[in-house]
Protein backbone atom coordinates (compact mmCIF):
# COMPACT_ATOMS: atom_id res chain seq x y z
CA UNK A 1 0.00 0.00 0.00
CA UNK A 2 2.84 2.14 0.71
CA UNK A 3 3.81 2.68 -3.10
CA UNK A 4 0.25 3.44 -3.47
CA UNK A 5 -0.56 5.73 -1.11
CA UNK A 6 2.84 7.79 -1.81
CA UNK A 7 1.92 8.00 -5.33
CA UNK A 8 5.55 6.12 -6.43
CA UNK A 9 6.23 5.06 -9.86
CA UNK A 10 5.97 0.66 -10.18
CA UNK A 11 9.86 1.07 -11.24
CA UNK A 12 10.09 1.57 -7.83
CA UNK A 13 10.24 -1.98 -7.35
CA UNK A 14 13.30 -2.72 -9.86
CA UNK A 15 16.15 -0.47 -7.78
CA UNK A 16 18.82 -2.85 -6.23
CA UNK A 17 17.63 -1.07 -2.86
CA UNK A 18 14.07 -2.54 -2.78
CA UNK A 19 14.52 -6.20 -1.88
CA UNK A 20 17.52 -4.97 1.09
CA UNK A 21 14.65 -3.05 2.57
CA UNK A 22 12.95 -5.94 3.54
CA UNK A 23 15.57 -8.19 4.31
CA UNK A 24 16.78 -5.59 6.85
CA UNK A 25 13.53 -4.74 8.46
CA UNK A 26 13.20 -8.61 9.06
CA UNK A 27 16.73 -8.78 10.45
CA UNK A 28 15.84 -6.33 13.21
CA UNK A 29 13.62 -6.74 16.59
CA UNK A 30 10.07 -6.51 16.35
CA UNK A 31 10.09 -2.80 17.98
CA UNK A 32 12.22 -1.54 15.31
CA UNK A 33 10.62 2.29 14.17
CA UNK A 34 10.62 3.35 10.43
CA UNK A 35 12.29 6.75 9.86
CA UNK A 36 10.19 9.82 9.90
CA UNK A 37 9.35 12.34 7.64
CA UNK A 38 12.32 14.83 8.63
CA UNK A 39 14.68 12.39 9.41
CA UNK A 40 14.65 11.48 5.33
CA UNK A 41 14.61 14.65 4.36
CA UNK A 42 17.31 16.08 7.36
CA UNK A 43 19.72 13.89 8.72
CA UNK A 44 19.93 10.99 6.36
CA UNK A 45 19.57 12.77 3.57
CA UNK A 46 22.28 14.38 4.52
CA UNK A 47 24.44 11.20 5.73
CA UNK A 48 23.35 9.75 2.46
CA UNK A 49 25.12 12.87 0.54
CA UNK A 50 28.26 12.70 2.25
CA UNK A 51 28.57 9.24 1.74
CA UNK A 52 28.41 9.70 -1.79
CA UNK A 53 30.46 12.42 -1.79
CA UNK A 54 33.23 10.13 -0.17
CA UNK A 55 33.11 7.39 -2.22
CA UNK A 56 33.31 10.12 -5.34
CA UNK A 57 36.33 11.23 -4.08
CA UNK A 58 37.74 8.47 -3.32
CA UNK A 59 37.70 7.77 -7.25
CA UNK A 60 38.92 11.14 -8.19
CA UNK A 61 41.76 10.26 -6.06
CA UNK A 62 42.58 7.42 -8.22
CA UNK A 63 42.36 8.83 -11.19
CA UNK A 64 46.38 10.03 -10.54
CA UNK A 65 47.29 6.47 -10.60
CA UNK A 66 45.28 5.22 -13.27
CA UNK A 67 44.20 8.06 -15.46
CA UNK A 68 40.90 9.04 -16.51
CA UNK A 69 38.45 8.80 -19.75
CA UNK A 70 35.87 11.65 -20.43
CA UNK A 71 33.30 10.68 -22.54
CA UNK A 72 30.99 13.08 -23.87
CA UNK A 73 27.59 11.22 -23.99
CA UNK A 74 25.30 13.56 -25.81
CA UNK A 75 21.83 13.42 -27.82
CA UNK A 76 22.06 14.09 -31.13
CA UNK A 77 18.97 16.84 -30.61
CA UNK A 78 21.67 18.33 -28.19
CA UNK A 79 24.67 20.54 -28.62
CA UNK A 80 27.74 20.48 -26.05
CA UNK A 81 29.94 24.16 -26.63
CA UNK A 82 33.75 23.71 -27.31
CA UNK A 83 33.81 25.93 -23.57
CA UNK A 84 32.04 23.22 -21.89
CA UNK A 85 34.07 20.41 -23.46
CA UNK A 86 37.54 22.43 -22.04
CA UNK A 87 35.48 22.97 -18.47
CA UNK A 88 35.30 19.14 -18.03
CA UNK A 89 39.20 18.93 -18.99
CA UNK A 90 39.74 21.52 -16.69
CA UNK A 91 37.31 20.14 -13.46
CA UNK A 92 38.80 16.51 -14.19
CA UNK A 93 42.90 18.21 -14.19
CA UNK A 94 44.64 17.56 -17.91
CA UNK A 95 47.14 15.92 -16.18
CA UNK A 96 44.89 12.65 -15.22
CA UNK A 97 42.43 12.37 -18.57
CA UNK A 98 44.40 9.70 -20.95
CA UNK A 99 41.68 10.01 -23.68
CA UNK A 100 38.50 12.39 -24.39
CA UNK A 101 35.23 10.29 -25.93
CA UNK A 102 32.63 12.10 -28.15
CA UNK A 103 31.07 11.16 -31.41
CA UNK A 104 32.94 11.30 -34.92
CA UNK A 105 30.80 14.18 -36.17
CA UNK A 106 32.83 17.19 -37.68
CA UNK A 107 32.16 19.86 -35.07
CA UNK A 108 33.17 16.85 -32.14
CA UNK A 109 36.50 16.04 -34.37
CA UNK A 110 37.42 19.46 -34.07
CA UNK A 111 36.86 20.23 -30.89
CA UNK A 112 38.64 17.00 -29.97
CA UNK A 113 41.77 17.76 -31.79
CA UNK A 114 41.75 21.19 -30.43
CA UNK A 115 42.19 19.88 -27.17
CA UNK A 116 45.03 17.41 -28.08
CA UNK A 117 46.66 20.65 -29.45
CA UNK A 118 46.16 22.89 -26.53
CA UNK A 119 47.12 20.14 -23.61
CA UNK A 120 49.23 17.90 -25.63
CA UNK A 121 48.92 15.41 -22.50
CA UNK A 122 46.06 13.31 -23.99
CA UNK A 123 44.59 11.75 -27.53
CA UNK A 124 40.43 12.80 -28.67
CA UNK A 125 39.15 9.32 -29.53
CA UNK A 126 35.49 8.74 -31.73
CA UNK A 127 32.90 6.97 -29.94
CA UNK A 128 33.40 3.70 -31.24
CA UNK A 129 29.43 2.92 -31.03
CA UNK A 130 28.87 5.87 -33.38
CA UNK A 131 31.51 5.01 -36.23
CA UNK A 132 30.13 1.24 -35.64
CA UNK A 133 26.34 3.53 -36.13
CA UNK A 134 28.17 5.27 -39.12
CA UNK A 135 29.61 2.05 -41.05
CA UNK A 136 25.86 0.49 -40.44
CA UNK A 137 24.25 3.57 -42.65
CA UNK A 138 26.80 3.61 -44.65
CA UNK A 139 26.08 -0.35 -45.23
CA UNK A 140 22.38 0.30 -45.62
CA UNK A 141 22.23 2.72 -48.69
CA UNK A 142 21.39 1.00 -51.85
CA UNK A 143 24.17 2.98 -53.73
CA UNK A 144 26.27 0.94 -52.00
CA UNK A 145 25.25 -2.69 -51.27
CA UNK A 146 22.12 -3.33 -52.79
CA UNK A 147 22.00 -6.84 -51.96
CA UNK A 148 22.07 -5.91 -48.05
CA UNK A 149 19.22 -3.06 -48.51
CA UNK A 150 17.16 -5.44 -50.22
CA UNK A 151 17.54 -8.22 -47.63
CA UNK A 152 16.62 -5.52 -44.71
CA UNK A 153 13.81 -4.22 -46.86
CA UNK A 154 12.79 -7.97 -47.14
CA UNK A 155 13.20 -8.29 -43.23
CA UNK A 156 11.17 -5.22 -42.37
CA UNK A 157 8.60 -6.44 -45.01
CA UNK A 158 7.86 -9.79 -42.78
CA UNK A 159 8.44 -8.04 -39.04
CA UNK A 160 5.68 -5.77 -40.04
CA UNK A 161 3.61 -8.33 -41.86
CA UNK A 162 3.52 -10.19 -38.40
CA UNK A 163 3.34 -7.21 -35.72
CA UNK A 164 0.65 -5.99 -38.08
CA UNK A 165 -1.77 -8.55 -37.14
CA UNK A 166 -2.18 -9.77 -33.41
CA UNK A 167 -3.63 -13.05 -33.73
CA UNK A 168 -0.75 -14.20 -36.26
CA UNK A 169 1.48 -12.14 -33.73
CA UNK A 170 0.17 -14.25 -30.71
CA UNK A 171 0.78 -17.54 -32.62
CA UNK A 172 4.47 -17.21 -32.79
CA UNK A 173 5.05 -15.74 -29.39
CA UNK A 174 2.98 -18.97 -27.90
CA UNK A 175 3.66 -21.42 -30.18
CA UNK A 176 7.37 -21.22 -31.93
CA UNK A 177 9.61 -18.92 -30.53
CA UNK A 178 8.91 -19.12 -27.01
CA UNK A 179 8.39 -15.26 -26.31
CA UNK A 180 11.05 -14.51 -28.14
CA UNK A 181 10.97 -10.90 -30.11
CA UNK A 182 11.67 -10.59 -33.66
CA UNK A 183 12.08 -6.87 -33.18
CA UNK A 184 14.73 -5.42 -30.56
CA UNK A 185 14.59 -1.40 -30.54
CA UNK A 186 18.52 -0.12 -30.44
CA UNK A 187 19.57 3.33 -30.03
CA UNK A 188 19.59 4.14 -33.70
CA UNK A 189 17.78 2.99 -36.94
CA UNK A 190 20.45 0.74 -38.40
CA UNK A 191 21.49 -1.08 -35.51
CA UNK A 192 17.81 -2.27 -35.06
CA UNK A 193 17.75 -3.24 -38.63
CA UNK A 194 20.57 -5.49 -38.51
CA UNK A 195 19.69 -6.72 -34.76
CA UNK A 196 15.65 -7.65 -36.77
CA UNK A 197 17.68 -9.36 -39.05
CA UNK A 198 19.91 -11.70 -36.55
CA UNK A 199 16.51 -12.22 -35.01
CA UNK A 200 15.11 -13.56 -38.30
CA UNK A 201 18.60 -16.08 -39.00
CA UNK A 202 17.95 -17.40 -35.24
CA UNK A 203 14.48 -18.15 -35.51
CA UNK A 204 14.22 -19.14 -39.25
CA UNK A 205 13.09 -22.77 -38.57
CA UNK A 206 10.33 -21.47 -36.15
CA UNK A 207 9.12 -19.10 -38.52
CA UNK A 208 9.08 -21.78 -41.38
CA UNK A 209 7.32 -24.20 -39.37
CA UNK A 210 4.37 -21.33 -38.63
CA UNK A 211 3.68 -20.67 -42.03
CA UNK A 212 3.41 -24.20 -43.18
CA UNK A 213 1.46 -25.03 -39.43
CA UNK A 214 -2.39 -25.98 -39.48
CA UNK A 215 -3.03 -22.39 -37.44
CA UNK A 216 -1.78 -20.38 -39.77
CA UNK A 217 -2.65 -22.13 -43.10
CA UNK A 218 -6.42 -21.82 -42.08
CA UNK A 219 -6.04 -18.30 -40.96
CA UNK A 220 -7.68 -15.64 -42.49
CA UNK A 221 -4.31 -14.15 -43.68
CA UNK A 222 -3.38 -17.27 -45.33
CA UNK A 223 -6.51 -17.33 -47.08
CA UNK A 224 -6.58 -14.04 -48.36
CA UNK A 225 -3.15 -13.71 -49.64
CA UNK A 226 -3.22 -17.49 -51.33
CA UNK A 227 -6.53 -16.45 -52.65
CA UNK A 228 -4.96 -12.55 -54.01
CA UNK A 229 -1.62 -14.72 -55.40
CA UNK A 230 -4.00 -17.17 -57.17
CA UNK A 231 -5.91 -13.92 -58.89
CA UNK A 232 -2.63 -12.65 -60.34
CA UNK A 233 -1.17 -15.79 -61.67
CA UNK A 234 -4.73 -16.54 -63.65
CA UNK A 235 -5.49 -12.88 -64.89
CA UNK A 236 -2.13 -11.18 -65.42
CA UNK A 237 -0.15 -13.86 -68.15
CA UNK A 238 3.30 -12.36 -68.11
CA UNK A 239 5.31 -12.89 -65.12
CA UNK A 240 7.33 -9.57 -65.06
CA UNK A 241 3.86 -7.63 -64.59
CA UNK A 242 3.16 -10.66 -61.63
CA UNK A 243 6.14 -9.24 -60.01
CA UNK A 244 5.31 -5.48 -60.42
CA UNK A 245 2.02 -6.32 -58.68
CA UNK A 246 3.07 -7.99 -56.18
CA UNK A 247 5.85 -5.39 -55.63
CA UNK A 248 3.13 -2.70 -55.68
CA UNK A 249 0.76 -3.89 -53.74
CA UNK A 250 3.68 -4.21 -50.90
CA UNK A 251 3.85 -0.57 -51.74
CA UNK A 252 0.02 0.12 -51.01
CA UNK A 253 -0.05 -2.15 -47.81
CA UNK A 254 3.31 -0.18 -46.45
CA UNK A 255 2.31 3.39 -47.24
CA UNK A 256 4.80 4.41 -49.42
CA UNK A 257 4.60 6.97 -52.68
CA UNK A 258 1.87 8.51 -53.56
CA UNK A 259 -0.10 6.20 -51.06
CA UNK A 260 2.10 7.48 -48.15
CA UNK A 261 1.28 11.32 -48.31
CA UNK A 262 -1.02 12.74 -46.02
CA UNK A 263 -3.71 13.70 -48.30
CA UNK A 264 -3.91 10.50 -49.50
CA UNK A 265 -4.09 9.01 -46.04
CA UNK A 266 -6.56 11.27 -45.18
CA UNK A 267 -8.93 11.03 -48.04
CA UNK A 268 -8.80 6.82 -47.33
CA UNK A 269 -12.48 7.46 -45.28
CA UNK A 270 -13.51 10.49 -47.15
CA UNK A 271 -13.43 9.26 -51.19
CA UNK A 272 -14.84 6.13 -52.26
CA UNK A 273 -12.17 3.45 -53.49
CA UNK A 274 -12.77 3.99 -57.34
CA UNK A 275 -12.46 7.93 -56.65
CA UNK A 276 -9.45 7.27 -54.29
CA UNK A 277 -7.35 5.15 -56.98
CA UNK A 278 -7.64 7.32 -59.47
CA UNK A 279 -6.21 10.08 -57.54
CA UNK A 280 -3.57 8.20 -56.16
CA UNK A 281 -2.97 5.04 -57.76
CA UNK A 282 -0.67 7.04 -60.48
CA UNK A 283 2.23 5.46 -59.20
CA UNK A 284 0.65 1.94 -59.61
CA UNK A 285 -0.33 1.54 -63.04
CA UNK A 286 -0.31 -2.11 -63.30
CA UNK A 287 -2.10 -2.56 -59.90
CA UNK A 288 -4.66 -0.60 -60.74
CA UNK A 289 -5.42 -1.81 -64.12
CA UNK A 290 -5.24 -5.47 -61.80
CA UNK A 291 -8.08 -4.10 -59.31
CA UNK A 292 -9.98 -2.68 -61.82
CA UNK A 293 -10.30 -5.80 -63.55
CA UNK A 294 -13.98 -7.31 -63.40
CA UNK A 295 -12.92 -10.77 -62.74
CA UNK A 296 -10.38 -9.58 -59.96
CA UNK A 297 -13.25 -7.71 -57.90
CA UNK A 298 -15.56 -11.06 -58.90
CA UNK A 299 -12.39 -13.46 -57.77
CA UNK A 300 -10.63 -10.94 -54.95
CA UNK A 301 -10.44 -8.87 -51.98
CA UNK A 302 -7.23 -7.90 -50.70
CA UNK A 303 -7.30 -3.99 -49.63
Amino acid sequence: MLCYDANLPFNFANSPFWQPIFDAVNALHSGYKAPTYNALRGSMLKNTVDEVNNYLEEIKMSWRYTGCSIMADVDRHQTMFPNQLFGIVAEVNPEYVVQFVTDSEPSYKTVGKRLEVVYGTFFWTPRTAHCLDLILEHLCKPSVFSHIATTIERAVTITKFIYNHGDLLNLMRKKFTGGKELCHPASTRFATNFISIQSLVLNRKSLQQMFVSDEYSTSRHSEVTKGLLACITRLVPHEATQDLITNQIENYREAKGMFGMKLAIRHRTKLGPVAWWNQFGGDVEELQSFDQNPQSDLQCDWV
